[in-house]
C-alpha cells in the first residue's frame, strides 16, 4: 500500500494474486489499476490470494486463487483482477 493509498504487487502471480489481470509473475512493484481511486487502507495477503479494504468507503475486494470459496464471491472461481465483495458491503 503507497502513501497514496495505491495498492502496488509484485511477485508470483501464478494464481493471478498480484490482480494484474493475469497470471504473470510481476518483479517490480505495480500499481493495482483496478484500485486505483478506491481509498484503499488495508491489504491482506496469502500466498494465492489477496484482500484489499476501503474503511472510508465501506467496500472490500478480493482476488486470485478461489478454490474452497476462499474470496467471499460464493463459488470457487479464480479472479485476475479484484472483485468486490458484494455481501460485506457497508458493514461497520
Amino acid at each position: 500500500l503507497s502513501g497514496s493509498n495505491s495498492v502496488v504487487t509484485w511477485g508470483r502471480g501464478e494464481d493471478g494474486q498480484l490482480g494484474h489481470g493475469d497470471a504473470e509473475s510481476q518483479n517490480i512493484p505495480a500499481v493495482v489499476q483496478a484500485l486505483e481511486g478506491q481509498a484503499c487502507d488495508e491489504v491482506i495477503c496469502g500466498a494465492e490470494y489477496t484482500i484489499a479494504v476501503s474503511h472510508s468507503r465501506q467496500k472490500t475486494w478480493s482476488w486470485g486463487w478461489g478454490d474452497f470459496g476462499r474470496l467471499g464471491h460464493g463459488n470457487p472461481t479464480d479472479l485476475f483482477l479484484p472483485k468486490e465483495i458484494s455481501s460485506l458491503c457497508n458493514i461497520k
